[in-house]
């Protein structure tokens, strides 16, 4: 069981790394014009489409942290390739499930 020392600690540092992140975010040289997540790694950027008026693009995502690692399917549209709204996990890994290591590129539209 953590004492009193360790729980103040572990929120403080948990407080500085929101603090961190809300920094970066208003970093000005914080790219605008590529496209970012809201938070941790992504790359590969694919199955792009237009739909109902707004453009979707799909990439693999890591939202708990800046690494590769078990991966998922980030979720963002935009009217304009300029603004976008971020939407939830799109594809998650199954635990124990054949694609348990992470959701990978390939291509698919239903």
């Amino acid at each position: 069981m953590l004492g009193k020392t360790e729980i103040d600690k572990t929120e403080a540092l948990i407080d500085s790394a929101h603090a961190l992140k809300d920094a970066l975010r208003q970093d000005r040289h914080r790219p605008t014009y590529h496209f970012l997540p809201p938070a941790g790694w992504m790359n590969d950027i694919n199955g792009a489409i237009f739909w109902q008026g707004r453009y979707h693009i799909f990439f693999q995502h890591n939202p708990e942290g800046g690494w590769w690692k078990w991966m998922q399917w980030g979720h963002a549209s935009s009217v304009d390739l300029v603004h976008w709204v971020h939407h939830p996990i799109a594809l998650t890994p199954t635990p124990g499930g054949p694609d348990r290591d992470g959701c990978f590129s390939g291509g698919a539209f239903l």
